[in-house]
């Protein structure tokens, strides 16, 4: 039996991450006029309480709710630390000033006191200095302007953005530049922009007007008395560093599902699509589809192939909404035909040919064209020695494509040989795609071995999986983490499948390297999680070794993530954490024949599900918590008299199995119908056992 933990993770962001967003690009005058109703001139004049002496600091920032939310960055708060300040904070004509006591930078809440002239207060309630945001509240604040903002994972290098804040304290200002690279400090953009003094923790706006990042600062202007200009590279954090820690105001969208969400589509919307897509779509129907394609840019014929491929049973939660995300950002990746610009006859008819196919949503011919294109591109590489480089690039995408095509219909394995391929094409003088599609390819392989167990895959992603933690040992932190946490699921998943006590044994040893690299502090995030997986290899491990030991450390991994989970935080990393604790309990209280273990597991997996219940998009996490509630109260039934424990558990069960069949997750179905069966026999059994003592007390 094995816990279901973080291999569903990336998934919905290697899905986004190929796509770009339908949002048109504005006038540079119209993101400005944007940018200055919500940026903010921080003015800090810190007082040491010891000496007197004072120090001034000037920052920006901008807002992020209506409610008076702002974002800025972290290092202009570390004056404040211990000492007595005045604060100005100026939102266009809006002059506030602060009196600020001593405060712990360290803590998770602070308090400031405000003269707004007279309204309430100032509280700074986030402070991360690893990403260096920081986020702000003016309490009983008013009605503000906020930006939009949106997250991204990556922007190609050269993409167009903007800064804005207050250079030097002076007026308002802006910084055209472009992306360079994420070679900065702990991964994070250089921006190739005209950045001052007093820009550190303005917003960085994308060419549609939406907010993607956080400005770091400027560089030095005077040397030895002189002035130089502002150097041409500084650093900015991607915004979707923050997911987590803004949930609780206004959840970080991916910028795709900014623009569907402000066009107001609803789940609901789309359920009923699907419903009038199974009768005879009548003229109504089909207006609505008509409606539909010009707000998301997308033809007819592929929303109507659309909502003819999606089944009734998936339209009940927030699956319908992602894969309609999903579907508008593949569709449009696929409609750019990147490479086919060539002028080789035979690939402008090709391309014409594809564009008609993708008004279609034909996928089958799709994947014929695309391969002619393939095939095409490398003859042409062959026969053409000065372009074969990008002949190649341009045939290794077009496979790409493909692997895209296949994740977007979820034949994973499928995907990975595209990927596979991909990789093969790519010159060796471009790393970076081929890493790219390699990675590509093991989350596609792991897809495919989570939902099916099949050895050749797992086997396939271990190696593949070895190859990149031998290749990231110079690599940074992250990235380093990550890989031998990846090398650790896939060897979980063949020793679960093959019985194999020795590659247990070395999923636990990876997911350990994984940890070892990682600091508490300053990477929480990505602590908390190895942590997760630890726990997981660990009751793999102790199940099939009958071994307390292991178990008692799966369960002490999952206690040390929830020291850095909040859940006021990000209630869904919560709620998965407390899966794990709940489920290590029970395997432990069964092995232990012990009912305390048992007893506290069935009151994390309540707590947890209480927390998946406010999340809409929650449907894996929930089946989950139910298949270990129910594997907790089944092992505690076992330990107690009658029945009454054990038919709770199989209520519990009977919901986890609907869902697991709804999602595909083949291994789950299997894992629950034996619970269930396992369940209902024991019911059965002391039943008549409880028939026959009542017969020979009445013939008694």
């Amino acid at each position: 039996m094995m816990i279901y933990m973080r291999v569903f993770f990336p998934v919905l962001f290697f899905f986004l991450s190929f796509f770009s967003s339908k949002a048109e690009d504005l006038q540079l005058t119209d993101i400005i006029a944007r940018a200055e109703r919500s940026t903010v001139f921080l003015k800090i004049k810190a007082i040491n309480p010891k000496d007197g002496t004072s120090k001034d600091a000037t920052a920006s920032g901008f807002i992020i709710s209506s409610d008076g939310y702002i974002v800025t960055a972290a290092h202009v708060l570390k004056s404040w630390s211990e000492q007595r300040a005045d604060i100005a904070l100026e939102i266009k004509s809006h002059q506030l000033t602060a009196q600020i006591g001593s405060i712990a930078l360290q803590s998770a809440t602070y308090e400031l006191e405000l003269d707004y002239p007279s309204i309430s207060q100032l509280g700074g309630i986030i402070e991360d200095g690893q990403n260096d945001f920081a986020i702000l509240r003016i309490k009983g604040g008013g009605n503000f302007t906020p930006v939009d903002f949106c997250g991204v994972n990556s922007l190609p290098k050269g993409e167009k953005v903007i800064a804005v804040g207050f250079p030097v304290g002076q007026e308002f200002n802006h910084a055209e530049g472009s992306i360079g690279n994420k070679e900065g400090p702990g991964g994070i953009w250089t921006i190739n922009a005209g950045v001052d003094y007093g820009m550190s923790g303005g917003p960085l706006y994308d060419k549609k007007g939406r907010v993607i990042g956080i400005v770091e600062g400027g560089m030095e202007r005077e040397v030895n008395g002189v002035d130089i200009p502002v150097a041409p590279v500084k650093y900015a954090t991607q915004l979707i560093k923050m997911k987590g820690y803004l949930d609780h105001i206004s959840a970080i969208k991916t910028c795709e599902e900014l623009e569907i969400t402000k066009i107001g589509i609803t789940n609901e919307n789309l359920a009923d699509l699907v419903k009038g897509q199974k009768r005879s779509p009548d003229a109504a129907y089909e207006q609505k589809i008509a409606e539909l394609s010009l707000q998301l840019a997308l033809p007819k014929e592929a929303l109507f192939g659309f909502f003819s491929k999606v089944e009734d049973k998936n339209t009940e939660d927030m699956s319908l909404f992602n894969r309609l995300v999903q579907f508008a950002e593949l569709f449009k990746e696929l409609g750019k035909l990147r490479g086919l610009d060539s002028d080789d006859p035979e690939i402008r008819d090709l391309r014409e040919k594809i564009q008609n196919e993708l008004k279609n949503a034909d996928y089958k011919k799709l994947e014929i064209l695309l391969t002619q294109a393939e095939d095409i591109e490398r003859k042409a590489a062959k026969s053409a020695v000065d372009m074969q480089e990008t002949r190649l690039l341009s045939a290794a995408e077009q496979r790409a494509q493909l692997g895209r095509l296949a994740f977007l219909q979820r034949h994973y394995l499928d995907a990975a040989n595209h990927f596979g391929k991909a990789q093969k094409l790519v010159p060796s003088n471009h790393p970076d795609k081929i890493d790219l599609y390699r990675d590509s390819e093991g989350k596609a392989l792991l897809m495919h071995a989570e939902l099916t167990g099949q050895e050749e895959a797992t086997t396939r992603a271990i190696a593949l999986y070895r190859d990149v933690v031998n290749e990231t040992l110079n690599k940074p932190v992250i990235q380093r983490a990550t890989a031998y946490d990846n090398l650790g699921s896939a060897l979980q998943l063949l020793g679960d499948k093959l019985g194999s006590i020795e590659l247990l044994h070395q999923s636990v040893t990876a997911r350990r390297s994984a940890l070892a690299i990682l600091s508490k502090e300053e990477t929480r995030s990505s602590w908390a999680a190895a942590q997760r997986s630890l726990g997981a290899a660990l009751i793999t491990l102790g199940e099939r070794e009958n071994n307390a030991k292991h178990l008692k450390e799966a369960v002490a991994a999952f206690r040390n993530a929830l020291t850095v989970t909040i859940r006021a935080e990000d209630g869904l990393e919560w709620a998965d954490t407390q899966n794990g604790l709940c489920y290590s309990l029970a395997i432990l209280g069964r092995f232990q024949r012990a009912k305390s273990p048992l007893i506290e597991a069935i009151s994390a997996c309540r707590a947890a599900l209480e927390e998946s219940s406010r999340h809409e998009r929650a449907t894996l996490l929930w089946g989950l918590l139910h298949d270990s509630l129910g594997t907790a109260l089944w092992f505690l039934g076992e330990q107690e008299p009658g029945t009454e424990r054990l038919r709770e558990a199989l209520t519990a069960l009977n919901v986890a199995l609907p869902i697991f069949v709804s999602i595909n997750n083949s291994r789950g179905e299997n894992i629950a119908k034996e619970h269930i069966a396992s369940v209902e026999k024991l019911i059965k059994d002391r039943t008549q056992n409880e028939m026959r003592s009542t017969k020979v007390k009445l013939s008694r």
